[in-house]
């Protein structure tokens, strides 16, 4: 994980194996995240748009296996100063609503996203 903070030539890449390591994941306890979400949220705040596409599409996948607590986590974000970190946010509950969710997730999501808007 510390490669994704200073390897910028391949970023995205790396970004890319993490997503694919969230979905293999899927079901089963990420011991990671909280280290994980402070770097996805990091990269959010990225000028490339790939870079940031990829971090709301992790962000999206952690979100469905962990709703509560990322919920808590996210919300705290929304007042952040950065557009780009509330715009990746969005596309991560975008990604979310678009993959099968277990009712807690769905729960979650219907309450963190008034306090979005």
């Amino acid at each position: 994980m510390d490669l994704i903070q200073t390897d910028v030539d391949h970023k995205y890449l790396l970004l890319t194996s993490v997503k694919d390591i969230i979905k293999s994941s899927k079901g089963k306890e990420f011991t990671y995240q909280g280290d994980l979400f402070k770097i996805l949220i990091e990269n959010a705040k990225s000028d490339e748009e790939s870079v940031r596409n990829v971090v709301a599409e992790c962000l999206g996948l952690l979100f469905i296996d962990n709703s509560m607590t990322m919920a808590l986590d996210l919300g705290d974000k929304f007042n952040s100063p950065s557009k780009n970190i509330l715009t990746t946010i969005a596309k991560s509950l975008k990604h979310s609503c678009n993959k099968v969710m277990n009712e807690n997730a769905h729960d979650e999501l219907k309450n963190l996203i008034p306090s979005y808007l």
